[in-house]
């Protein structure tokens, strides 16, 4: 079962589901337990009971400053834990999700060493820099790095955005597009890759003047709203008839930019996204966007974890 599974058994949301597994107040006794029991069936312990399991592996929600890692991305990091749980099922490994947020690397490393009874770990690395992955050197305990890669020794499972950001390309010029531009964000390797990634495509492509079209904006919806109005207010010359955005959340403020600005969308500028969270499919109009494949990312984490043991 996954957590949307769990919810409906239980008569409950998920992220109420989300509340009991990382042993958070605001749910009363008589629906903790009946979760607890769900989860205890499908072999998913709250850390509150975990320790009686012998083969554990813990999930690590890690934020290390929430412009990514927040509210917005929940189900999409749910996919990735559903993954998680169905791979390691398999291999009679129970899961413990906890969450930090904004926890230095210090006493994360100190919270998984205290646990006497943890096989390995899985650290969502969304938001880590390089520094953040060297600090891990010091974790003595088996760890995977999920959502993101560094050209550093250490066990990396993501999607593959050279591979992603080139179909897009391919898919935008099918239908007529010549010039198109990105709108880049900093704040994690993946957007560091798939900046790269428009760059190569553009020159694998032959697109003239991708330097000119990749626009750097900030990965918060407001943010990316803001430094698109303000390109967009300086901007001289005729605009890309197309942009692919960092993630969905970079494409819905640059939307919101375009429509202030009097620009039709999709009639006049294409957009679009990366990730498919759950607001891509409520904005007017919905938006383009790319579906990572978290869940099986999930389980590939598993599957090198359990093979490093």
């Amino acid at each position: 079962m996954n957590g949307k599974e769990i919810a409906a058994a239980a008569g409950v949301s998920v992220s109420t589901v989300s509340l009991v597994l990382n042993n958070k107040p605001g749910v009363s006794d008589e629906t903790r337990e009946r979760i607890k029991k769900i989860l205890s069936e499908n072999n998913v312990y709250p850390r509150s009971v975990s320790s009686k399991n012998k083969n554990l592996i813990r999930f690590c929600k890690i934020s290390r400053h929430g412009r990514i890692v927040n509210d917005y991305h929940n189900t999409f990091i749910s996919e990735y834990i559903d993954g998680i749980i169905f791979e390691a099922s398999k291999h009679g490994y129970s899961i413990q999700v906890d969450t930090y947020f904004l926890v230095s690397i210090d006493e994360i490393i100190k919270d998984l060493e205290s646990a006497s009874n943890l096989a390995g770990c899985i650290l969502l690395a969304t938001e880590f820099t390089l520094d953040d992955i060297k600090e891990f050197d010091k974790l003595a305990i088996p760890h995977v790095f999920i959502d993101a890669v560094f050209d550093y020794d250490g066990k990396y499972c993501t999607m593959d955005n050279d591979l992603l950001v080139k179909m897009i390309m391919k898919e935008l010029i099918s239908i007529g597009h010549t010039d198109i531009g990105m709108f880049a964000a900093d704040s994690c390797s993946n957007f560091r890759d798939r900046r790269k990634a428009f760059l190569d495509a553009s020159e694998t492509f032959g697109l003239s003047g991708a330097r000119d079209n990749l626009i750097n904006v900030q990965s918060t919806l407001e943010g990316s709203f803001e430094d698109v109005k303000r390109f967009l207010d300086s901007c001289k010359g005729p605009l890309p008839t197309a942009f692919l955005a960092a993630n969905d959340i970079v494409a819905i403020g640059a939307m919101r930019a375009f429509r202030e600005a009097g620009f039709e969308i999709p009639e006049q500028i294409s957009i679009v996204g990366f990730d498919n969270i759950q607001s891509s499919a409520v904005v007017s109009p919905p938006l383009s966007t790319v579906k990572v494949p978290t869940f099986y990312i999930g389980q590939g984490s598993v599957k090198m974890l359990i093979d490093s043991l």
